[in-house]
């Protein structure tokens, strides 16, 4: 069954700038359980709906499913990712460490030169998006020569301008990547006036796309006494945090019998672990794992957590929104506060720590109708990063750059 035309993907087909007919989107893994990875899905999903021609390059292969036309330049990355030789002795290994040496080798010239000669093929009706600057440096390393292409080259970060100060080389790999593009887009306008200080391309910010549907949203009355996370178990998004922030927000009476499902994974699994023991916490805080679901997951819950050090907009919160979930965040970042000002979220000042979230976590639990408020208000904001006005500010943004082209 054909759904119906929706008026507002009508008037956008007007508004999209005639001569963008393609929009290849570059990414480092695609498609996986990562906010990145539902970007991409998004993003992807809003432009094919108002017509436009959209596939996915995946420098090494995802795993996990989507709708959008995938391929992968790395296919053999377990190949290239590890040694030729890796460490056994004898003559039979060092034959086998020689072979593998050679057709690697020659496998990574063949998966450059196709990279390269795919993106060489795209003329001017056609925009590339570079959602990480890994992805652009594997294609300058083919010898693609930015300044050649006849495609519109953007650029983009998918974490605050702060992430610079926290992940070791990414300012560099910025610098390199992205010094020869035609824009670049952060999460936020607060964020490209930083990278604007770096790269001497036209910075623009812009919003993620939410998803087009979502799980219904339960009403007040089937909502479980349960707080859900969905966060990658890193260092940057202090889990532990809010395991503990949660034990102690709910350690009143009235509150007890609140549960905490976190659904992600990640190298701090088996660390959480143990501090769900140490906090006697087995009945109380569940490692759930990962989910394709997300919405699923949030849509039953009656509040989500999010305690990120840092944070360029945190598509659980959007994702949360749209089944009428509220969450409670630090205010960590431009971009996630954007978001949480716009679906009625409860941001913590990081100044207040794991103290000050706590307080705050037991007196938006203790108020379970305010609480639902605070999710249908999420809901109606939602509206704001709905596919026509994010790809309303799309367009606006490859009409500029086109006029600066010419």
């Amino acid at each position: 069954m054909t759904r119906p035309r929706d008026p507002e993907d009508e008037a956008l087909r007007h508004a999209w700038p005639k001569w963008c007919k393609r929009v290849v989107i570059v990414a480092p893994r695609y498609p996986e359980a990562s906010g990145g990875s539902r970007y991409v899905e998004n993003l992807g999903a809003a432009l094919a709906e108002i017509g436009v021609d959209v596939s996915v390059i995946s420098v090494y292969p995802g795993t996990g499913r989507t709708a959008l036309k995938t391929s992968a330049v790395i296919a053999r990355e377990q190949l290239h990712r590890y040694p030729a030789f890796r460490g056994r002795k004898g003559a039979k290994a060092t034959l086998i460490g020689a072979l593998r040496l050679v057709y690697k080798r020659w496998d990574a010239r063949r998966y450059r030169h196709r990279f390269r000669v795919a993106m060489e093929s795209y003329g001017a009706e056609s925009v590339i998006i570079f959602t990480h600057a890994v992805a652009k440096l594997m294609l300058d390393e083919t010898g693609f020569v930015s300044e050649e292409s006849k495609a519109m080259l953007i650029g983009q970060h998918h974490s605050s301008f702060e992430s610079l100060n926290q992940e070791p080389g990414l300012r560099d790999q910025i610098l390199r990547a992205f010094g020869d593009i035609d824009a670049f887009t952060a999460l936020s306008v607060e964020d490209a006036a930083e990278f604007a200080t770096l790269l001497n391309v036209p910075c623009y910010g812009v919003d993620n796309v939410a998803a087009r549907s979502a799980a219904p949203a339960a009403g007040a009355g089937g909502r479980a006494r349960t707080a859900v996370a969905l966060v990658r178990l890193s260092h940057e998004k202090q889990v532990d945090v809010m395991m503990r922030a949660f034990m102690s927000a709910t350690s009143v009476s009235e509150l007890r019998d609140w549960r905490l499902e976190i659904y992600g994974e990640g190298e701090l699994r088996e660390e959480l672990e143990r501090l769900i023991e140490s906090l006697d916490a087995r009945n109380r805080i569940r490692l759930c794992g990962l989910t394709d679901e997300p919405a699923e997951a949030l849509s039953g819950a009656s509040l989500n957590l999010l305690t990120s050090r840092y944070e360029g907009f945190g598509y659980a919160v959007l994702e949360a929104a749209q089944v009428a979930t509220p969450s409670i965040a630090f205010d960590c970042s431009p971009g996630l506060h954007r978001l949480m000002v716009t679906v009625d979220g409860h941001l913590v000042p990081p100044s207040a720590g794991e103290r000050g979230y706590a307080a705050a976590l037991r007196d938006l639990l203790l108020d379970p109708h305010a609480l639902a408020e605070r999710g249908e208000s999420a809901r109606i904001g939602t509206a704001r990063f709905s596919g026509p006005v994010v790809l309303g500010e799309w367009a606006h943004i490859l009409d500029q750059v086109d006029g600066r082209r010419e």
